[in-house]
Order: C-alpha cells, then sequence, then structure tokens
C-alpha cells in the first residue's frame, strides 16, 4: 500500500471540496466564522484523530509542510500577522528553522506584552532566548540584547524581581562580551529597576550611576533620560527629595527634547512624586495629571494605573479617604485584570489603608494580610508600609500582640530598605501599639548587641525628628497628631495642646482641609 504522500495529487480536486467532503463526515469542524474569516480555519474532531493523521506525515515531509505553513501565515496575514506570530513560530521550530522560530517568538512575546498577557509573553520571550543563545552569530546576539530588557521588564511587571535582576545580569555580561556599551547601559537601568523593586535602593543607585556613565560616554540620550529618572526614583526612597526633583527634571528635558511622550510622563510621575512628599499636592496633582493624560492617550494602562494610585494619595492626604479607597480599588481592579502582580500588591496595600482610615479594620486587615501574600518569598519594595497598616489594623480590632509583630517587621524592613518615610512610620506605630500594651518596646541595637526600652512617648519622638529632617511634612502632622492623643490621655495638657495645634497648622499648610476639620476640637 503506498504512503498517502506518494500518491499522485488530482489538481482537478479544489481543496475547499475536499475540506467540504471532510466536514460532511465530521472529521473536522469550521472554527468560527467562515464567511468572515480571511483565512478559514478548521479543527480535527479531536485529539486523536488529530494525531493519527500527523503521525501518518512522512518525517522529512513535515519539515516542508510546516515551512509552508509558516510562510502561507506570514503571506496571508500581512500587517496583522503579528496577532498569529506565535503559531508562525511554532510551525518555524517544527520545520527546525530555530533562529526564525527565535525572531517570531520574540515578536509574540511584544504582541502579548502589548495586549498584557504577561504568562504568555514570559513564554515567547525565553522560547526566542533559548533558541538564539545556542547561535554565535553577532546579529543574534543583538536580538538577544533586544529580547533580554522586555523580559525583565514583564517579569518585574508579575513581582518575579529576582528572576528579572538575573536576567539584566545576563543582558550585562552579554553586552559586555559584544562590547556593547548602549546595551550594558541599559542593562544596567534594568537591573537598578529590579534591585529598587526589591527595596535594594543603594545598590539600584550604584546602577543607575553606572547606567548614566556609559550613556553619557556613548552619547545615548534616551537611555540617559532613563538612567537620570532611575536615580531619581532611588534617591527619592532614601529620603533624599531634593537631589530625586533635580534628577526628574534633567529626564524630563532629555526625554522633552527627544520627543518621547512615555519618558516625559513617567519624568512626571517622580516629579509628581517629589512635590508630593514635600507637601506641595496642587503641584504634585498637577503633574500626576499631566503624566495619566499622556499615558492615556498612548494606551499604557499599567503606567496609568500607577498615577491613578498616585492621585488616590494626594486624596488621602486630604483627608478624603472615600475618594482615595475609590482610586485605589479601581487601580486595584484593573491590575488584576491585565496580570499586574506588582501593581496588585501596592494597590491591595493603599486599598488597605484607607478600609483603617475609614474604621473598617477588619476589611482593612484582610487587604493588607493577601498583600503581604502575594509578596511572599520574593518580597516587595513596599512591604515596609504593607506592614505597618497591617499593624494599623489589628490595633483597630483590638490584637496588639499581633500589631507588635507587624510594626517590628515594618521597622526592620524600612531600615534595611534606608527609607526614611518607612522607618518614621513604623516608629509611630509602635508607639501607638506600645501604649495600647501598656509597656515599652524593647529593641536590641545591632552595634552594640545591647536592649533598649523605648516607651510610646520615645517612639513618638524618633518618628517625629525623622520625618522633620526628611522634610515630610504629611507624616509629620500625623504623627504629632496621634503623640498629642497619646499625651492628652497622659494628662499632660499643655504639651497636647501643644502638638495638637502644630498638627492642625501643618495640615492647614498643605490643605488638608478635612483634616484640619477633624481636628476642631480637642479629643475628650
Amino acid at each position: 500500500m503506498q504512503n498517502p504522500e506518494s500518491q499522485p495529487v488530482e489538481a482537478s480536486t479544489p481543496i475547499t471540496d475536499r475540506l467540504t467532503t471532510l466536514r460532511a463526515k465530521e472529521l473536522i469542524f469550521q472554527y468560527g466564522d467562515l464567511e468572515s474569516s480571511i483565512l478559514p480555519e478548521f479543527i480535527f474532531k479531536n485529539a486523536i484523530l488529530h494525531d493519527v493523521t500527523y503521525e501518518s506525515v512522512l518525517l522529512r515531509l513535515r519539515r516542508v509542510y510546516h515551512l509552508q505553513a509558516a510562510e502561507g501565515l506570514i503571506g496571508i496575514w500581512g500587517e496583522r500577522v503579528n496577532e498569529y506570530a506565535g503559531r508562525v513560530g511554532e510551525h518555524f521550530e517544527q520545520a527546525g528553522e530555530l533562529l526564525k522560530a527565535a525572531e517570531w517568538y520574540a515578536r509574540a512575546g511584544r504582541q502579548a506584552q502589548a495586549t498584557y498577557e504577561p504568562d504568555a509573553a514570559v513564554r515567547y520571550y525565553e522560547m526566542a532566548l533559548d533558541f538564539l543563545t545556542q547561535s554565535p552569530d553577532t546579529e543574534q546576539v543583538k536580538l538577544q540584547l533586544r529580547i533580554y530588557p522586555r523580559l525583565g521588564e514583564v517579569l518585574n511587571w508579575q513581582a518575579r524581581y529576582s528572576e528579572a535582576s538575573e536576567t539584566y545580569q545576563a543582558m550585562l555580561r552579554t553586552a559586555q562580551a559584544l562590547q556593547d556599551e548602549v546595551a550594558e547601559s541599559r542593562a544596567q537601568q534594568g537591573l537598578a529597576t529590579s534591585l529598587s523593586y526589591q527595596g535594594h535602593h543603594l545598590a539600584a543607585l550604584e546602577s543607575a550611576i553606572q547606567a548614566e556613565t556609559l550613556a553619557r560616554k556613548t552619547g545615548a540620550h534616551m537611555e540617559l533620560a532613563k538612567a537620570l529618572w532611575t536615580q531619581g526614583s532611588a534617591r527619592y526612597r532614601l529620603g533624599e527629595p531634593r537631589a530625586a526633583l533635580s534628577l526628574g527634571e534633567q529626564s524630563l528635558a532629555i526625554a522633552t527634547e527627544l520627543d518621547n511622550p512615555n519618558e516625559m510622563a513617567r519624568s512626571l510621575n517622580l516629579i509628581g512624586a517629589v512635590h508630593y512628599v514635600l507637601g506641595q499636592y496642587a503641584q504634585a496633582e498637577q503633574d500626576w495629571d499631566q503624566g495619566l493624560q499622556i499615558f492615556q492617550e498612548l494606551g499604557n494602562r499599567q503606567q496609568g494605573m500607577d498615577l491613578l494610585n498616585n492621585l488616590g494619595a494626594i486624596a488621602d492626604a486630604r483627608g478624603d479617604f472615600e475618594a482615595a479607597f475609590q482610586r485605589y480599588h479601581n487601580a486595584l481592579e484593573i491590575a488584576r485584570e491585565i496580570g499586574y502582580r506588582d501593581g496588585e500588591i501596592l494597590f491591595l496595600t493603599n486599598r488597605g489603608l484607607e478600609q483603617v482610615a475609614l474604621g473598617n479594620y477588619g476589611a482593612g486587615e484582610a487587604d493588607l494580610r493577601q498583600a503581604i501574600q502575594l509578596a511572599g518569598v520574593t518580597g516587595s519594595w513596599c512591604l515596609p508600609i504593607t506592614f505597618n497598616y497591617h499593624a494599623e489594623a489589628l490595633i483597630g480590632l483590638g490584637r496588639y500582640k499581633e500589631a507588635l509583630y507587624s510594626a517590628k517587621q515594618a521597622l526592620v524592613l524600612g531600615e534595611e530598605d534606608k527609607t526614611p518615610e518607612y522607618i518614621g512610620m513604623a516608629w509611630r506605630t509602635l508607639g501607638m501599639v506600645s501604649e495600647k500594651l501598656r509597656k515599652p518596646f524593647r529593641r536590641r541595637d545591632r552595634k552594640t548587641r545591647k536592649f533598649t526600652n523605648y516607651d510610646a512617648n520615645a517612639c513618638f519622638a524618633r518618628s517625629e525628628k525623622i520625618f522633620a529632617e526628611a522634610e515630610i511634612e504629611m507624616e509629620r502632622a500625623r504623627t504629632l497628631r496621634e503623640w498629642a492623643k497619646f499625651a492628652f490621655r497622659m494628662e499632660n495638657q499643655e504639651q497636647a495642646e501643644h502638638m495638637w495645634q502644630q498638627a492642625r497648622e501643618i495640615f492647614a499648610k498643605l490643605g488638608a482641609d478635612m483634616e484640619v476639620q477633624r481636628m476642631a476640637n480637642l479629643p475628650s
């Protein structure tokens, strides 16, 4: 009996008639709408029939047919071919054309990334890199250097920070071997971003500085703008708002000159964050509104969510907890929809904060506990504040010993990150817990190894000093208010009234009118 491939083909029988016959016998079924489809698709009745049919094709012909299928898809779909890049790549892979498969898998990764399918994007990028690393060809190495940063970006998006760092380190080694200093700058910038997501802000700053040096050496202006932005972000986290503002403005100037709206909006985001921490809320809101408009015009939902979250922070700072809650909630819903895990952790944290501010302690504790669980072993840059807010929720629920544990975690993580804002918040919460437990917070000094007791008064004092030195006026006002409440309960009337008035004046200066109204009367 002859093999089907060796039999002469009857040219007089159109392929559509053959497909119609197979459909009539219910061996295949139409997939989708035949009338509206550019390329009609059919599927086998079941997987067994598919496997039997495929295995009947000679091995030497399978590769030919897969190659024809790949080239046919490219020709038929034209400008829309990227939507089917993954299938084209699969056919090239089955045809043994691994480098072509890598190119199309890279396209498929970009398509998946653009349509917010992070798992698919990672899978395609990793397959492309797997094939490309087997080739010593210089052009293929250049393609690797284009894929690495995209893969790192998606991994960070999924809160897989350690894997992202490893990706950028692999990129750095490849760029150094090729002596491509522009790619080295990109790798250092990406590595800095991953390190910052993990809370390693000093290490992130070092990588960003190296990225800047390489960018200036090679005259790579866009890489320079990104390196300056990353430096600014690190210095912002390290409690250096003035330096961060200067770096953000430099980045914005370069991005504007290059007419790159995405980098312009990112720079506006950083500048807005600095204005926010300095208590300049009207300017911060203007920066963030402008950035949000650009991201919306670009269709960049991920960065748009970050700015929506930031606008929630403005509402929170002004004391409008309901508006802040709604903004955080909306950002969280979008993050879950598109698989933005890093954003989900942050937005859950912030929504939990607003639940606590609104007195919904149980709901807030649930949100914050879920954020901690999502961060898992990889951690997250926002965990210091997540644990801090978790402690506040537990205080509201009367679970003071658990609150002490979370507040301690917040302090340890904040000190590891060397972020004054987080450290000051942790000391304030420790003061609140110490008062509830009616005993001091006991801590061993890392250098002397000796234990020191900090009562509520000492904790509040440390918090207020940190915020004053870092010029974080909103948080300083919040600490003064909690400290005043404690002083009232300790019947230190004069001290309490003085701190209460200080806090109220700061809120008024910052434009937090709802907070000013809440403090119209002294606590009973």
